[in-house]
């Protein structure tokens, strides 16, 4: 039954684009419907892109703000020695705290971002390959009518 009625819908719209497209042809539509769909294309393109250079940004500066926190930690470590002149576990302690909590969150920060955006770009380009393959195979169908 359903390979009966795809069989029939396919019959229908072989006899039915050809002129579609001859007539559209005719009264210059067609350029403007192609031209149409491809700004359309763009604009969901970019759509998908938009967010991307802000987790690229993240991707990069995280480990940037883990480092920076690192820095501290450690200037924190020689101001309690300074102020305690004491080098033991103690006074170390809670610099080494700030710079291992810093460098990791960073990290893990930086890390996932750089992960995410690799994917969501992977994804984008195939998308977008899906797309332009599409567009390809329906101009390659409308152009069957003049050989």
């Amino acid at each position: 039954m359903l390979k009966n009625w795809i069989r029939q819908a396919e019959e229908h719209w072989k006899q039915y684009l050809p002129k579609m497209y001859q007539e559209y042809k005719k009264q210059g539509i067609l350029q403007k419907k192609l031209e149409e769909a491809a700004m359309q294309t763009f604009e969901e393109v970019y759509e998908l892109e938009k967010g991307l250079p802000i987790l690229a940004v993240i991707a990069g500066i995280a480990p940037m703000f883990g480092f920076l926190g690192t820095i501290l930690g450690v200037i924190k470590i020689f101001f309690d020695i300074s102020q305690t002149s004491d080098v033991s576990i103690g006074a170390v302690s809670s610099g080494l705290y700030v710079k291992m909590v810093s460098s990791a969150s960073g990290l893990i920060v930086g890390i996932l971002a750089y992960v995410f955006y690799n994917w969501l770009n992977i994804k984008i380009g195939k998308a977008v390959n899906k797309m332009e393959r599409n567009a390809m195979n329906f101009i390659d169908f409308l152009q069957e009518p003049n050989k």
